[in-house]
């Protein structure tokens, strides 16, 4: 008997076409995902902003100094003040809203996973790793803003939402120019 391999891609490729043909015709992701963001509370959606700029500012932190490339230390600076930017005008806009200042929320366990994997990694290693996760973590910040920006219920935070999105934009472009990215 021979073994069958099947590869993480087209497994994923299988799933995903068995969802869809699961959710019927006419399913649009981008409907649910904006519906999901719809039904969003303020709270819900600075819980999920707040962890992870959280996640983002440690990774950057970690990277200042165990980076293996200059480029990538340098990256995770610009990173981190951009980040810093976000969290200061976010809570401007909380402010003005009458929220106050809300404590960021614990890291969920697969940020808590993320950051292990960041600090158990060293040299081109690390470099490699924190560019992905932060590719991915900007592409989710990034969703996440410009849904709320688009779809949210609160009236301030839909445009702090929509300075977020552009702040979480730039931070990924940064991405761009990095060796190996």
């Amino acid at each position: 008997m021979r073994p069958i391999w099947i590869s993480a891609a087209a497994l994923a490729a299988a799933l995903g076409f068995a969802c869809a043909a699961y959710a019927g015709p006419g399913y649009d992701d981008h409907a649910v995902e904006a519906n999901a963001i719809a039904s969003m509370t303020a709270a819900d959606y600075l819980a999920a902003a707040g962890r992870d700029d959280v996640y983002e500012i440690r990774a950057a932190q970690l990277a200042q100094t165990h980076a293996n490339s200059p480029e990538v230390r340098s990256a995770a600076s610009r990173l981190l003040a951009g980040q810093k930017t976000e969290e200061a005008a976010m809570k401007r806009d909380l402010e003005l809203a009458g929220m106050g200042d809300i404590p960021p929320p614990p890291l969920d366990d697969r940020r808590i996973v993320m950051l292990g994997e960041l600090q158990a990694a060293s040299g081109p290693d690390f470099d490699r790793i924190f560019i992905e996760q932060q590719r991915s973590a900007g592409e989710e910040a990034l969703a996440l803003h410009r849904g709320y920006a688009r779809h949210g219920q609160d009236g301030v935070l839909k445009s702090a939402a929509h300075h977020a999105e552009l702040m979480a934009a730039k931070r990924l472009s940064l991405l761009d120019d990095l060796p190996g990215a």
